[in-house]
């Protein structure tokens, strides 16, 4: 959306084609942080066996730990079907990338659960997946070498960071031993409907545009719309459009999803003036009954009065 407001471009079809590829890109970055962990896992064995015959292999179990080599849920996920079926049709690897690879398990043997992890005489399939648990959580909050190496490989990935991690912690944490290679990650898209609420909600505020910003103006006191952060107005139209048009919706579902949005993608006064804004707007479509969902919930509360009111109350008679 915010593409399409900057750009000055409203076709529906390069906008439709544009989420799609963004999300498709998402779904890339997902595999490609799996694919971290598991060709870490295999760059340390590869590396380790190489010197072993060179240096020994006692030195070699000081360079690189056996634990990190034999963890359980790394190495399963190196053998993971769909992850290399996957990767190989969209052209994902790091091969060119093992300076990064390096450069996190350098990081990783500083901190102190590796001490902790490495510390353990026989973890568990459990304990194994907690650990990179905990290397996700505590290397890539700004590192800049990975910011950096995210932006030469997509201009959608930046973004994307946070959300695919929540989705590989989720992946991490549905992983079970015994499933082995089949273990199966997770969809690009939960289900259809899924797929076509996005575009349903995109087209929603193309086509409905105008008459999305005259609802947004007619609460701005003494301020232009076009004074209005553009950042603010595609978290203003994406909202009012979902309260209009998505009656599945819960009202207060749809505000503080876009209010977090606001935290997430404006400034430190946006969440309070997008919060503002709406709070009006579903005041006065509740006193309108123009809202969809609000139609229904009269209906259904006329309805029942009316049942109420037809109900004879019963008599002493009747009751005996």
């Amino acid at each position: 959306m915010y593409a399409c407001f900057a750009k000055e471009n409203t076709d529906l079809t390069t906008a439709e084609n544009e989420l799609q590829l963004s999300i498709q890109k998402s779904y890339d970055l997902y595999h490609y942080i799996l694919l971290l962990i598991a060709e870490s896992r295999r760059y340390t064995e590869v590396k380790a066996d190489s010197l072993r015959d060179r240096i020994g292999g006692v030195r070699v179990n000081e360079m690189f730990n056996e634990q990190f080599m034999n963890n359980k849920f790394a190495r399963q996920l190196g053998e993971n079907i769909d992850l290399y079926s996957y990767a190989n049709e969209r052209g994902l690897s790091w091969a060119e990338d093992t300076e990064f690879i390096k450069y996190l398990i350098s990081q990783v043997n500083r901190r102190e659960y590796y001490c902790l992890y490495i510390a353990k005489k026989n973890p568990s399939y459990g304990e194994d997946k907690k650990f990179w648990r905990d290397i996700l959580a505590n290397e890539f909050q700004e590192n800049e070498q990975f910011d950096h190496l995210l932006e030469q490989q997509s201009i959608y990935w930046s973004d994307d960071i946070d959300i695919v991690f929540s989705f590989v912690e989720k992946t991490i944490k549905q992983f079970k031993e015994e499933n082995g290679p089949n273990q199966p990650l997770l969809p690009m898209y939960k289900d259809e409907a899924d797929k076509t609420f996005a575009i349903k909600l995109l087209d929603s505020v193309l086509l409905h545009n105008n008459e999305i910003e005259n609802i947004i103006t007619k609460y701005l006191i003494d301020w232009d719309i076009d004074r209005v952060a553009m950042m603010d107005r595609v978290i203003l139209k994406a909202a009012i459009a979902e309260l209009l048009y998505f009656s599945t919706i819960p009202v207060n579902v749809t505000l503080d999803e876009y209010i977090e949005l606001a935290k997430y993608y404006g400034t430190k006064k946006s969440s309070k003036f997008i919060n503002g804004v709406l709070d009006k707007v579903v005041h006065d479509l509740r006193e309108t009954s123009e809202l969809s969902k609000f139609k229904l919930v009269t209906k259904k509360k006329k309805a029942k009065k009316a049942v109420e009111a037809n109900t004879e109350t019963p008599t002493e008679e009747t009751n005996n």
